[in-house]
């Protein structure tokens, strides 16, 4: 009987591994990078942001001649970050989606590493791909908190 209940519990945790097709989400993100711009703007008009664990690094860009700004400081929500994230579905989307940054209208994207392997994808601002929908707001959110400090 124990032999029986042994090999349901094989076949059955069997079945449910070649069930699934995107099982393998662990992976260990090193650095998520997350910027916009805006092409017919003039001043800091172009803002990239990368994360790492414990860092938080910005650049932001002067269109028109003054120098740009750099600043790095602490960041507390690295866990939080990149549990939100799901590599494998970000991998999915095309590098361009929509018409960034046309008529003005801006541009964002979005640059995650993991395991070695990275991705970038560039959309119109604030039209957001649904598979980013769990973790933009952190990167909007932090990007506003490294202006503060910067500019």
């Amino acid at each position: 009987m124990k032999n029986r209940i042994g090999l349901l519990v094989l076949f059955l945790s069997m079945l449910w591994l070649a069930s699934c097709h995107h099982c393998d989400t662990n992976y260990d993100i090193s650095q998520v990078k997350y910027g916009t711009s805006f092409g017919e703007c003039f001043g800091y008009c172009a803002h990239d942001l990368t994360l790492e664990e414990g860092t938080s690094d910005s650049y932001h860009h002067w269109y028109g001649g003054a120098p740009d700004r750099h600043c790095t400081e602490s960041y507390d929500n690295w866990s939080s970050l990149t549990e939100s994230i799901d590599f494998e579905a970000f991998k999915e989307l095309p590098e361009v989606i929509g018409c960034p940054d046309c008529a003005d209208g801006g541009a964002e994207w979005i640059e995650i590493t993991a395991d070695g392997e990275t991705h970038r994808v560039t959309f119109e601002y604030h039209n957001d791909p649904e598979t980013v929908e769990n973790y933009i707001g952190e990167l909007r959110n932090q990007m506003e908190v490294m202006k503060d400090i910067c500019l």
